[in-house]
């Protein structure tokens, strides 16, 4: 891992056995508590956490030496929303939802079914301040209908699958492919009529409401020339924005503020999203970065946003 810095170090394994003599060697940025047996091939469940199981009091200590060590645990996990309340209360700062209940089914009539009680889950367990991953089973046909299901996951194990991809296409070309299938897509339309009404109604504070500084600047100014270019930048700007937030999958909610997304234009004219604030952070945290394209014509604006994964490729 000192061959590269700035990657996590990740150790899976039972805490119950042999796990913590290898967090405390080695010290990793995260421990995956798997409730695997010594015998087992691969895992085929997640964590009970409920009272009545006698190892809870030995999982909570082995959660609880591992943070001591600065080391982030992750619990693997059933897609169960009862249990993320349960994982919370051991100390977890993070569970990996199981997910070969979902690769099973995906595909077939019942999927959707299956894949609303991982939203649930992931869902109600972001809620509680707990990071969201998933693995088992994962991999490039799956992943994006996962994905756009669970915008909480922040990580994925795909193994496997990558590494299967990889001896057909490399590494590079697979690492290509699999941030193609993560990428989130969000689109708006919005009629610029209603946005001229709105803005008719509550003048300037509906600008500032909808604008950052720099955008708001530029909406002067325009605006002084003409009216009409105001309203159409207006219009531009609160469907881009719209798109951004469905792309980052939390709508119009903390910390997807509308001031702090501004659309700016380079030098060249494209236009590019500026993260702010708390909402800055969080695309960080998530190592997401996005693309933003808009268009007006006659009566409508439209805005279109991905939102990818940063590939790091380099050692």
């Amino acid at each position: 891992m000192q061959d590269w810095p700035g990657h996590e170090f990740n150790i899976e394994g039972n805490p119950l056995h042999n796990l913590m003599e290898l967090v405390q060697e080695f010290r990793p940025h995260q421990c995956t508590f798997v409730p695997d047996s010594r015998d087992q091939a691969t895992s085929d469940h997640g964590w009970d956490l409920s009272p009545e199981n006698p190892e809870l009091g030995k999982i909570c200590l082995c959660i609880s030496q591992a943070k001591s060590l600065g080391v982030r645990v992750s619990l693997f996990m059933d897609a169960q929303a009862n249990q993320m309340p349960l994982a919370h209360a051991a100390g977890a700062n993070c569970v990996e939802l199981y997910t070969e209940p979902y690769a099973r089914a995906w595909g077939l009539p019942h999927a959707t079914q299956v894949l609303q009680n991982y939203a649930q889950t992931a869902a109600l367990a972001h809620s509680l301040g707990l990071g969201v991953n998933a693995g088992h089973d994962l991999n490039l046909h799956n992943l994006k209908d996962f994905l756009v299901a669970c915008p909480q996951v922040k990580e994925v194990s795909i193994g496997h699958a990558f590494i299967a991809d990889a001896l057909q296409w490399g590494y590079s070309e697979t690492t290509r492919r699999y941030l193609h299938a993560i990428a989130r897509i969000g689109s708006d339309i919005c009629d610029i009529g209603r946005i001229a009404k709105v803005y008719a109604r509550h003048g300037e504070r509906f600008a500032r409401r909808i604008l950052g500084p720099h955008e708001f600047a530029v909406w002067l100014q325009r605006s002084l020339r003409s009216p009409e270019r105001g309203v159409r930048y207006l219009a531009t700007r609160f469907s881009a924005k719209e798109a951004f937030s469905k792309a980052i999958g939390l709508g119009i909610r903390s910390p997807m503020r509308w001031r702090d997304c501004e659309i700016v234009s380079l030098a060249s004219g494209r236009p590019v999203i500026q993260c702010h604030g708390a909402l800055k952070s969080w695309m960080e945290s998530q190592q997401l970065q996005a693309s933003v394209s808009m268009s007006d014509e006659q009566d409508y604006a439209l805005g279109f946003v991905i939102v990818e994964k940063q590939p790091n490729l380099t050692p």
